[in-house]
This record gives C-alpha cells, structure tokens and sequence, in this order.
C-alpha cells in the first residue's frame, strides 16, 4: 500500500475512535445529570419536606376558650394564685360595712374601771348596779342616751343659768326589798337629781347642775320618781344645766358613798 493510501485511513480509524469516546463520555454524562437531579431538586426537596411535617405530631398545645381570652396567656391549672387577700378561713375578720357609732359607745370603758376621782367609769348602755346581800342588784341604773339642748315642753319653763340643758334618757330597776334595805337601809332607792355633779374639761365643777329651770323644763310624769318601791323597772328624763364645753358626769350615792361618771361632749 501507498503512503497516500495509509494516511487515509489512519484518519478514518481516528475519527472513529473519537466519535466512540464521544458517545461513551455523552452517555456518562447523562446518567450522572439524572442521579442529580433524583436527589437535589427543589420539588422533590420540598415535597419530603412537606411529607415529613404532616407525618410529624405537633408540639405546640392548644388554647381553650376557657384558658385565657384576648390573647392572655393560658395558665396552668396547677399554678398557685397570687391572691393575697385574707380568706375568712384563715383567721381573718371578714370585712363588714362601716356604721356610724355614737362616740359614747366607740370608747366604751372596760367593765370595773374607775377614774382618778374614784368612780366607777361608764359609758352609754352600761348599767351602774347596786348590789344587795345576795349578790344580786338592789338597784340598777343605765343611761341610755343623752340629747343636748333639749324642747322643754312644761308650761313657765326657764332658761339655762349655766349654759344649756342636757336631758339623760335613764333606766332604774330596783331588786328585791330585802337586798335593798340590806344596802340601802331602806325598801326605797331615792335616785335624785341632786346627786348629779358636772366637771368640765377645763376643770371647772357645777355642784348642783339640777337647777329650777331643770325641774321646770318637762312634765313630772317623763321624769324618774325620787323613792323607788323594790321589784320596778322605770324609764324617764333627766335634765340637767351644764357649760357649754365638754365634761364628765358624775352620779353619787351619798348611801353607799360610792359613784360612777359618763363622758358627755
């Protein structure tokens, strides 16, 4: 063979070499591109994506209506209260409304107490008791309340000499008459008005606050009668004339010689 002859085929045995190498790195490429995309595309990504958070239980609870509204927070049902008002069940008072209370019976004295004067001190409603032998009373007194400046309605009635009128709504009882003369030396309790003193404030003293302006300011059948029979129990006025200041009455048996006194405003 020719040196032409041998040229030429020796580049068709080239040309065929590469068209085959061509084919072959043609087909690798395309089995490399398909197993790439199999396992990086976005679809694919986000349907397993997608699939394993359906198939994925969820973490977060759900509110109920009865767990807080208006975007509150729920609570746990454990959670403490942070309440800290008193609960009648842990010893507290339970509040009441607020009343009015006469001055007289917000400073009640305690029972047996006795001023510097001696007396035995009282405040409205608490009875100032006599005893007899027996240990039961002879005689009781309770002031049951004080009106200032009283209408007298007694014909000729008289003004103040000291200042104003004071009435004392009272109750006496008396016991029976063998405690009474037992203590009294008499069936009789004589409650007077003449046993009645008034001690201002300022220190000055009225002796007899009983005056004739005071007998002559109501009718004798609202007042208290001077000898009491044993076994009564009798309400009525008592008026007396005192400053027009604040003070202290003060009530002495001249009997027992022993007395009990009343704030008065």
């Amino acid at each position: 063979m020719n040196r032409s002859a041998q040229n030429r085929s020796r580049s068709l045995t080239i040309a065929v070499v590469t068209l085959a190498g061509l084919a072959l790195a043609g087909c690798g490429g395309s089995s490399d591109d398909s197993k790439g995309s199999s396992s990086d595309s976005p679809s694919s990504s986000s349907s397993s994506s997608s699939s394993s958070s359906s198939s994925t239980p969820s973490n977060s609870p759900s509110k109920k209506p009865s767990e807080g509204t208006d975007g509150a927070t729920p609570q746990p049902s454990s959670t403490p209260s942070t309440d800290s008002s008193p609960k009648p069940d842990q010893g507290q008072p339970t509040p009441t409304p607020e009343t009015s209370t006469p001055q007289a019976e917000q400073n009640a004295p305690a029972p047996g107490s006795r001023s510097q004067r001696g007396n035995l001190v009282k405040g409205i409603g608490q009875p100032a008791v006599i005893n007899g032998a027996s240990g039961q009373p002879a005689a009781t007194m309770v002031l049951n309340g004080i009106q200032n400046s009283p209408q007298c309605t007694a014909p000729y009635a008289g003004q103040p000499e000291n200042g104003r009128f004071i009435s004392l709504n009272m109750g006496v009882s008396t016991g029976s008459a063998a405690d009474m003369q037992s203590v009294l030396n008499d069936d009789r309790f004589y409650f007077s008005e003449a046993n009645w003193k008034f001690i201002g404030a300022d220190g000055s003293v009225i002796d007899q606050p009983a005056t004739v302006s005071t007998y002559s300011c109501i009718p004798p059948n609202q007042t208290i009668p001077l000898g009491i029979a044993p076994g009564q129990n009798l309400q009525g006025s008592v008026i007396l004339d005192i400053p027009q200041q604040a003070g202290t009455l003060v009530y002495t048996d001249p009997v027992i010689h022993d007395g009990w006194e009343w704030q008065v405003q």
